[in-house]
């Protein structure tokens, strides 16, 4: 039944009540209990004895035939209500091309090219290059019949045509051999970049479409998340990007992927320190979401939600973000674990860096499952930052027997996939909060700290803000200083 309700919930408010609307129409008894279960279903958390809420007792046989039914119509509604929104220039400009053939084959000649001229403006438009691929065919077989009609120039369009679905081939292997690369090799993510777009002669200034653009930006977003070198391959995004704001006609046609894009504008500028420039394209994306009866406001508010209090924490907003947090209804996420994983994570963060470490700590006990569980949910590295953000609490709270379980625990559990990845300064980080808590070293020393620095490998332009909010709490204990002041002091230094 997860799947009928996971449905539900891609419906705006105004689709429920068309969708009723439609059941209601279709119903030809008045005892058929299909709205009732919709009603039932909308937002519940459980499914548990729904069919005795239904009938007024067990009736296991019927309401799975029902349910049945119910997921049946809302299949066909929603593939319905999104073919005639996203395929209306498609069918709009196919209709203009079987038209003008029709004409052709009943002598309408100039009937008939009036027709392909309109399809060909529609599909250029939309870029929709396979339609244009026919439409240029139909011009060029009737381009006898008319003598004023220059066959070489539509000849040259067909070929120009030709080289678009080409290239777009070329980007289909190109998404797949990056893919492909970037899950076997360690090499720089921006230079196995830039030698398969040089392999399958893509340029990203040369025409392609919004929804290529997405992809590409979708795929950077992917590689930079996975080896937290945003840096590397900003500017690329960057050119991408500029390509995207030239796309106003077809945003409408592409909400669903102009608001992805917009976080990823944003998630880019906030993980490089451009916290202004997140901001306005976070704006952007909340007035995109509303559009169209915020048919997808439900679907990227967490995510919104989640870099807008991230972008509270990093430009000395905390208490903005710990009562937004605070606020939140966290087991609406609950079905989607990533989403509701990242938010809580937040939570502790705001609160450690506000000091309130018996909060935080409180908080971070939330987190029972097995580490083997959070990394099957949200990848490794989280269950990696999320250990670490443990140990500096132990050390705050000075719990010192857990905090030197926790420390070998963490070794024998990350050391290996760490030292694969190429990611040792994570375990040089562990070894300075031993150090910083069993004062092993004198940190108060300039060698110690210079030495600190360079374990760490810190880029002071290039550093990923994350990586940074640990330094600045190695910071905060080398210099004995309150933790969210030095840590906004780190912040504006590097």
């Amino acid at each position: 039944m997860h799947s009928i309700t996971a449905m539900i919930a891609t419906l705006s408010e105004i689709d429920k009540k068309k969708f009723l609307s439609v059941l209601k129409q279709k119903n030809k008894r008045n005892d058929t209990k299909n709205r009732e279960l919709f009603l039932l279903l909308d937002g519940a958390e459980s499914t548990k004895n729904i069919d005795v809420k239904l009938y007024g007792r067990p009736e296991k046989g019927a309401y799975h035939a029902l349910s049945k039914r119910l997921s049946d119509a809302l299949v066909d509604f929603i593939a319905t209500k999104n073919f005639e929104g996203q395929a209306s220039e498609d069918l709009e400009t196919m209709k203009y091309l079987l038209a003008g053939r029709v004409f052709f084959e009943h002598q309408q000649v100039k009937l008939g090219f009036k027709m392909l001229a309109k399809a060909e403006r529609k599909a250029k438009k939309f870029y929709l290059y396979s339609i244009l691929n026919e439409i240029y065919y139909t011009q060029i077989s009737n381009a006898h019949l008319d003598p004023v009609i220059d066959v070489q120039t539509i000849i040259s369009a067909f070929k120009e045509n030709k080289a678009l679905i080409h290239k777009e081939e070329n980007l289909n292997l190109f998404y797949a051999s990056i893919q492909e690369e970037l899950t076997k090799s360690h090499e720089r993510a921006s230079d196995v970049i830039q030698r398969n777009l040089e392999q399958f002669q893509i340029s990203i200034g040369d025409q392609l479409t919004y929804n290529s653009l997405y992809r590409i930006v979708k795929i950077c977003n992917r590689v930079a998340h996975a080896t937290r070198d945003y840096f590397a391959i900003y500017e690329f995004v960057e050119t991408a990007c500029r390509e995207i704001e030239g796309y106003d006609l077809v945003k409408d046609r592409h909400l669903n992927a102009h608001i992805q894009i917009l976080y990823y504008l944003a998630n880019f500028n906030f993980r490089i320190k451009k916290f202004t420039t997140a901001k306005s394209y976070l704006e952007e994306m909340n007035k995109a979401m509303q559009l169209q009866d915020r048919r997808y406001y439900k679907v990227f508010f967490p995510q919104y939600l989640l870099l807008k209090n991230l972008g509270f924490i990093y430009t000395n907003e905390l208490q903005e973000a710990i009562e937004s947090l605070d606020n939140c209804n966290f087991d609406f996420y609950s079905k989607e674990p990533g989403f509701w994983l990242d938010l809580k994570l937040t939570q502790v963060v705001a609160l450690f860096l506000h000091s309130d470490f018996k909060a935080a700590f409180h908080l971070y006990k939330g987190f029972y499952r097995s580490d083997v569980w959070y990394a099957k949910k949200n990848g490794h590295l989280w269950v990696i930052q999320k250990n670490l953000l443990e140990l500096m609490l132990l050390v705050e709270l000075d719990y010192m027997d857990l905090l030197e379980s926790r420390l070998q625990s963490f070794r024998k559990k990350h050391k290996e996939h760490i030292e694969k990845h190429g990611a040792t300064r994570v375990l040089d980080f562990v070894k300075l909060i031993s150090i910083v808590y069993f004062k092993t070293i004198d940190v108060t020393t300039e060698g110690f700290q210079k030495e600190m620095t360079k374990l760490l490998k810190i880029k002071p332009k290039e550093e990923d803000v994350f990586v940074i909010g640990f330094y600045a709490w190695i910071q905060s204990k080398v210099r004995d200083t309150s933790l969210y002041p030095t840590f906004l002091e780190v912040l504006e230094e590097l």
